[in-house]
């Protein structure tokens, strides 16, 4: 993750699998921002950034 990213994430959306789960929902706590997950089997969710 960035460590001062240029903008403030208002939502970080990641996909179902634990590689880093625990670490990006502390992560988004710290930060102040929600996490939510994607919708299982639906790979074409991922990597996108909405502005």
């Amino acid at each position: 993750m960035l460590q001062h990213p240029p903008f403030q994430a208002e939502v970080i959306q990641t996909n179902n699998g634990i590689e880093l789960q625990l670490a990006v929902h502390r992560y988004s706590l710290d930060k102040g921002t929600a996490h939510t997950y994607i919708k299982t089997h639906t790979p074409r969710l991922n990597g996108g950034v909405s502005i």
